[in-house]
């Protein structure tokens, strides 16, 4: 009896050690994959849901940013720079474009420009660099006292402006 007994326990816990306990982990380890996998399928789900609205902001974005002939580019932001200037009486003296090819989907053109004028010239043409619609942010801005009493201002700005380079639209996904 006492043998059986033995030969039972030693049967149970290779039984345990060699298939149980393997299934069980086989188990856990399929049951947290099949969570994973339900997680990615939601998540795919919605960006799927969201696709009208997301492909409507990429347009608009798209449309911020400069166009496609550089030269024209150019000239469209220099024409702003011009205007900007005008507008607030700040007094550009010099503006000096530069092309950066540093990504494969977009190009920037950096501009610096240098100029002097008051608190309120400056602040205005700040603020409608920045109230423009085109793709344009500041990279670096100092300012400098030009007389002893501070109130005209020597500025050299840089700022970049976004050109998006798009070989082909996207495949649409087929509504079935």
């Amino acid at each position: 009896m006492l043998l059986i007994g033995a030969v039972a326990a030693i049967v149970l816990a290779l039984g345990d050690f060699m298939v149980l306990t393997p299934l069980a982990n086989a188990w856990k380890a399929r049951s947290q994959r099949i969570a994973t996998l339900r997680a990615k399928v939601d998540k795919g789900q919605f960006t799927l849901d969201r696709e009208t609205s997301t492909r409507a902001r990429w347009e608009k974005y798209k449309r911020r940013g400069l166009s496609a002939d550089r030269a024209g580019s150019e000239s469209e932001v220099l024409k702003m720079v011009s205007d900007w200037s005008a507008r607030s009486r700040f007094n550009v003296s010099s503006i000096r474009p530069s092309w950066r090819d540093d990504e494969k989907d977009h190009v920037r053109l950096l501009c610096r420009v240098a100029g002097d004028g008051s608190v309120e010239s400056i602040a205005r043409f700040l603020f409608q660099l920045d109230a423009e619609e085109t793709a344009i942010r500041v990279e670096s801005l100092e300012l400098t006292a030009r007389d002893k009493e501070g109130r005209k201002l020597g500025v050299d700005l840089e700022f970049s402006a976004l050109q998006i380079l798009e070989d082909k639209e996207p495949a649409t996904r087929k509504k079935s």
